[in-house]
Formats: C-alpha cells, structure tokens, sequence
C-alpha cells in the first residue's frame, strides 16, 4: 500500500525488495516521516496492519503548481472492516485532501477512486465534470458514488467478497491560468449592461 511518490524515494536510495527495506532501516528513519518509516519497517518484517494500524499517504505527483498532474491521498487500514466504517475512511480523506487543495489553491475537473482489495486486486473508476471544483461536500458525494458503483460492478463480475484494504482518492484535470481568465471574464460580463460586448478599461 505504497504510492508513487514513496516509491520513487525508495528506487532512489535503491530500495527494491523487502530485504533491501530491512538491510537500509536506519536510512528510511531518516529520510521518510515517522508514520510511513513505521510502516515500511513493519512490511520488511512481515507484519500486516491487521492489528488495526493504518498508514496514510499523501501523493503529489509535481511539487510544482505549473504543471501539476494530480494530487491524491490514501489510506491503507486492514481488511475485513464493515462498509460503513470503510465510508467513514473515505469521507475523511476525501475531506483531508479537499482542505489541500484550497490551500494550494487547485480546481480539479476529474476525480479518480483507487481501491485495493484483500486480494490486491487494484480497482479505479473516474469521474469528470464540465465545472471545477474543490469544495468537500461534493468531493465526498462523488467519491462515494464511485465507490458504490465500484462495489456494485466487483459484485456482478465476480461475487467475491469486497474487502477493503486501501482507499485513494486523486484529482486532476487541473484548472490552468487561462481557464481562470476565461472564468472571471464570464463572471465580469454578467455584470455589463445588455449589448456590451467587450470590457473597456478604465
């Protein structure tokens, strides 16, 4: 229950296998931050997170504003929990990373669902809208219809048993500087009286 961005770090100190993860210990205490290093040492010994620990990862695929392709959260936690509680997770990160993205100030226009199952089984499902957006209440009410119909379509696919191991939830399609433009000239030219077609400066 990695994401990219761990991953890459760990290719980088050249961390590939899970003995690697173990031989290298000390070096992942320094360079990742105490949750993940505890999680990762954990892994490279074998132990699952079925005691009920869960690691949360935040996954921004550019440092950079320009350019941005996406930014994500998970949260990996152990199977066999009932759905409500698995809603419950994914309304919290859903929230956590709609709260980063009005901090960086990021308008998204897709919304993916990553789900991993106690299989590890990785399913996704995506949603785009005609209109930006970052606010909560309608990350979280489309976060969970794609959670539902990813549940509804394991089911008819295969009947097996949906159980969760990991919820990501990503956004992208970013808002650039042209669309913000574009979008305050709309805006200023509700306000113009009937028949102005341009906006003259004072």
């Amino acid at each position: 229950g990695i994401g990219r961005v761990t991953e890459k770090m760990l290719h980088a100190l050249q961390i590939v296998t899970v003995h690697d993860l173990y031989q290298q210990r000390a070096l992942v205490r320094m360079c990742f931050k105490p949750a993940t290093s505890k999680f990762l040492l954990r892994a490279s010994l074998g132990c699952s997170s079925s005691s009920g620990h869960e690691s949360s990862e935040d996954n921004n695929n550019n440092d950079d504003e320009i350019g941005r392709k996406g930014i994500s959260k998970e949260r990996t936690f152990a199977s066999g929990r009932p759905m409500s509680e698995v809603y419950d997770k994914l309304e919290s990160i859903t929230q956590q990373l709609s709260s980063d993205m009005r901090a960086k100030n990021l308008w998204a226009r897709t919304l993916t669902l990553k789900v991993k199952l106690h299989t590890f089984d990785v399913l996704s499902r995506s949603r785009s809208v005609r209109v930006f957006f970052q606010d909560a209440a309608g990350m979280v009410q489309m976060a969970t219809e794609l959670l539902k119909e990813t549940r509804a379509q394991h089911h008819k696919g295969s009947g097996t048993v949906f159980s969760v191991r990991l919820l990501g939830v990503r956004c992208s399609n970013f808002q650039s500087e042209q669309d913000r433009h574009d979008q305050t000239t709309m805006s200023i030219k509700q306000y113009l009286p009937k028949g102005e077609s341009s906006i003259k400066s004072s």
